[in-house]
């Protein structure tokens, strides 16, 4: 009884290991001829008029999380510039108080005042830069 039980197990075992490796008809043994091409990977870029639950110096892409403007939140992105010329030369993205970083501060500031008609600090407003990672800057964005 052993004997028969142990054949019909081996048998059956065999059949799964043999079913498992049958290929389907479509599949033509050729793993790397069907796959379509990887695109250029990119970069999060909000646009003006994105709200974010909180305010982030660094921009990383799993922290890009924007809500609507009607919801809660702590910022909102008025502008969006990039950083050109000696500035985008950079090892390392600007660090504050550094040149590039006051430039890109001052800009922000007069796109800040267009954006909402008057001086940000008269309306008790806050405004900061958010730069990429240095990940992201070794990357290319700016």
């Amino acid at each position: 009884m052993r004997r028969v039980l142990a054949a019909v197990v081996a048998s059956g075992a065999a059949a799964m290991v043999l079913a498992g490796c049958t290929a389907h008809a479509d599949v033509d043994g050729n793993l790397t001829d069907d796959w379509a091409a990887m695109t250029e990977p990119t970069g999060v870029v909000p646009q003006a008029g994105t709200c974010h639950y909180v305010y982030v110096a660094v921009g990383y892409r799993t922290g890009y999380l924007p809500v609507k403007c009607v919801d809660q939140h702590q910022s909102e992105t008025v502008y969006v510039g990039r950083f050109t010329g000696a500035s985008a030369e950079l090892a390392i993205p600007p660090v504050p108080g550094s040149r590039p970083h006051r430039l890109a501060f001052a800009q922000c500031d007069g796109k800040a005042k267009a954006y909402l008609g008057g001086d940000w600090r008269n309306a008790r407003l806050w405004l900061g830069l958010t730069l990429p990672s240095k990940y992201a800057w070794e990357g290319g964005a700016r």
